[in-house]
């Protein structure tokens, strides 16, 4: 899209990043498949089959994410803003998405402190209710609505990884 005499700005297939979209999500999760990948801000994100035998509790999906890069160090989606909320309600939308999914976010530490899995404490927010300080509801999912609850982490979910900034 040109924006000016000599400006312009290009976007990228959904599935490939950086500056002359090089880079592809295959390239960072092994044995996906690529219909399940999309990109946002430099980052691949992947969203697993919503399909009962496909789901993990969410020390399982957390171990998931974490061998699909290979080691490279991906996590659970980590939604710290609006600009990420949004393009994740977006990719839920277009697959019609049923059910919840797993992101990275809890309070498994200390009850009530919900913490991302990268450390930071949770500032930006999404709650469809404020969760109640529960025991054993410790573990967070967005809804196909968009908004997150808390659920129990030993509960099968679907689960959407994220890898770090990869370009």
């Amino acid at each position: 899209m040109v924006t000016g005499p000599t400006t312009f700005i290009c976007t990228c297939n959904h599935r490939y990043g950086g500056d002359v979209c090089q880079y592809a999500c295959e390239d960072y999760f092994s044995g996906s498949e690529a219909s399940r990948y999309a990109v946002y801000n430099n980052r691949c994100y992947w969203f697993s089959p919503t399909q009962y035998r496909s789901r993990r509790n969410y020390r399982k999906a957390r171990a998931d994410c974490v061998s699909r890069s290979s080691g490279r160090g991906a996590t659970l989606a980590l939604i710290k803003d609006a600009d990420t909320q949004g393009f994740v309600e977006q990719y839920l939308r277009t697959v019609r998405a049923q059910g919840d999914y797993w992101i990275g976010l809890d309070d498994r530490q200390i009850e009530g402190r919900y913490v991302w899995n990268d450390g930071t404490v949770l500032g930006y927010r999404n709650w469809a209710r404020t969760p109640r300080r529960r025991r054993g509801k410790d573990c967070a999912g967005v809804m196909a609505s968009g908004k997150w609850d808390v659920y129990r982490c030993r509960q099968r979910k679907a689960y959407i990884c994220q890898m770090p900034q990869v370009w």
